[in-house]
């Protein structure tokens, strides 16, 4: 019998998938064996290139101790019965915060697509469930979870989605309603629970229209220079550093644009100025 339930099995507790989750739990029927199944071989392969891409890519420094799957995972200290395997964990913004790295398909992914909506939804309550227990570990509170994505062949995609503690609360009632049923041995129902759809968030790239912005006179000038003088080495540059400076002091701002140029903002925070 095991005794606890980790965030792999998240989505199930939360959807009331509960009765053959019980009977692994309980050991009257084996788990389902992954070790042939190569999408999800792939990705445990790929966590670490992952990880050291995040690290790389935002100056993070992220706790792996606990991501060994062999070894005794973190429990929550007031439910023992939930635990997990987090891939990091570190201290984002003053607040704890768990990290997941995923493979996934789709080597046509493109921003807009909806593709980070489906990875996002997919993994959702395993990023509550971590952030339950890495939040206690670390004693905090917990506002986001990360998720470093490898869409198909493509660099990691870093997604940071919002813990709504609201959604916390009750998937922690539905994980204590399960435990209930595990440690009187007494079968769930058969049936999925009622599960009404949740509005889950996450932080998307502002992007600025400078034709509609206040700065749109200096902008289009600025756009011309840079478009007239892009084999003039010296004037192009000044005129890319004039139109960086528009935006350098607002680090929300993801991609500014208009009059046939933007300026793009990569992960760690550098400027550069593309003629579209």
């Amino acid at each position: 019998m095991q005794t606890y339930v980790g965030a792999s099995k998240a989505k199930k507790i939360w959807e009331g998938d509960w009765f053959d989750l019980w009977q692994e739990i309980t050991g009257r029927k084996p788990g389902t064996d992954l070790s042939r199944v190569f999408p999800v071989q792939l990705g445990i392969l790929t966590e670490d290139l992952n990880l050291d891409f995040l690290e790389y890519q935002t100056g993070w420094k992220l706790d792996r101790s606990f991501a060994d799957h062999t070894k005794e995972p973190i429990r929550h200290s007031t439910y023992p019965h939930m635990g997990c395997h987090p891939d990091g964990m570190f201290m984002l913004e003053q607040h704890p915060a768990s990290v997941n790295a995923k493979h996934t398909y789709s080597g046509s992914y493109k921003e807009g697509t909806g593709e980070k909506d489906r990875v996002v939804e997919e993994y959702y309550w395993q990023q509550i469930h971590e952030a339950c227990v890495v939040q206690d570990h670390l004693d905090g509170t917990a506002e986001f979870g990360i998720l470093s994505v490898i869409f198909g062949n493509k660099e990691p995609a870093m997604i940071k989605t919002i813990i709504n503690h609201d959604h916390l609360r009750q998937y922690t009632g539905r994980l204590n309603d399960f435990w209930w049923h595990v440690e009187n041995d007494e079968p769930p129902a058969t049936e999925k629970l009622d599960t009404p759809p949740v509005h889950i968030k996450y932080e998307k790239p502002i992007e600025w229209n400078m034709a509609e912005r206040k700065e749109a006179n200096l902008w289009g000038d600025v756009a011309t220079m840079i478009k007239e003088t892009e084999t003039s080495i010296k004037a192009n540059k000044d005129a890319k550093d004039q139109a960086k400076a528009l935006i350098i002091d607002h680090p929300e701002v993801a991609k500014a644009y208009g009059n046939g140029i933007e300026v793009r903002r990569n992960k760690k925070g550098s400027l550069s100025v593309h003629i579209q």
